[in-house]
């Protein structure tokens, strides 16, 4: 029957052997620090990436700081932006923005929202580097300059 169903509060008051009030408050104090809990472990993984973006020695550089910036903001982006459309935003080449999104996400163990796997990412290494071997290195040296490499020469047309 709902009506011999004791609350929270009851309960505590009678294990504890305090008044209702008493429990109630205790319950209400609980539910204040399951809050503060949530707010600290926030402000801790804040204070862990921002020792990430930010050495600790050394000289800072602003624009590599502005780069993890954007990094982070790629990470935890739920806005489901591309990492291109970022990159041309901030006039930096995708493969740049890139390195630090996978420096800061393998700095802290994290893996973004719109980002592959990491079973994934290796897998993908991997098909990347068996074509890569593939190539001649003039298509190699075409391809790291931005040229589509030609696999005829003009002479064997």
């Amino acid at each position: 029957m709902p009506e011999n169903i004791d609350t929270e509060a009851e309960e505590l008051a009678e294990a504890c052997r305090i008044s209702l009030r008493a429990a109630n408050e205790v319950l209400e104090w609980f539910k204040h620090r399951e809050r503060d809990e949530i707010h600290r472990h926030a402000a801790d993984l804040l204070k862990r990436i921002l020792a990430e973006v930010l050495p600790l020695e050394g000289k800072i550089k602003p624009q590599v700081v502005g780069l993890r910036f954007m990094a982070m903001d790629f990470l935890l982006n739920r806005r489901a932006e591309t990492l291109t459309s970022l990159a041309s935003r901030a006039q930096v080449s995708k493969q740049t923005l890139d390195h630090h999104v996978h420096w800061l996400g393998d700095r802290l163990n994290f893996r973004g929202f719109s980002q592959k796997s990491q079973q994934a990412r290796a897998a993908f290494a991997e098909a990347q580097r068996e074509s890569w071997a593939k190539l001649t290195p003039e298509e190699r040296k075409a391809r790291r300059a931005g040229k589509a490499a030609q696999s005829l020469n003009n002479d064997q047309i």
